[in-house]
């Protein structure tokens, strides 16, 4: 059976999104980088307050008008929390393909003996 996308008549599950890999990358490092923008200040902010004490100045707002400013100066700290998302994600990638790659290996070696 054929199947129409004018009709409008695939079966449930069968329509994937074919998006680029790259575009695929860029969705998810702009996403990642507006957590490590947005969130992860507030995250940031409201565990440490109760440890520290509130931030100087203007609170949540100074911390974040401190963040960008020092986004802007190239501060190699700042960059690193913003892209602490992306990162980690990039890291859990490596080792889940890392992992594949050794139970398969283990499998192909147990197969020729």
């Amino acid at each position: 059976m054929a199947y129409s996308r004018t009709q409008g008549s695939y079966p449930r599950g069968r329509i994937r999104m074919s998006l680029n890999p790259w575009k695929l990358e860029l969705v998810l490092l702009g996403t990642l980088l507006a957590i490590g923008l947005l969130v992860l200040p507030v995250l940031i902010y409201f565990t440490a307050a109760p440890v520290a004490g509130d931030y100087p100045g203007d609170g949540l707002w100074g911390l974040f008008k401190h963040i960008w400013s020092d986004l802007g100066r190239g501060r190699p700290y700042t960059w690193l929390m913003v892209l602490c998302p992306y990162l980690f994600v990039q890291l859990l990638r490596l080792g889940i393909t890392s992992w594949r790659s050794q139970s398969v290996n283990q499998v192909t070696d147990s197969e020729q003996t």
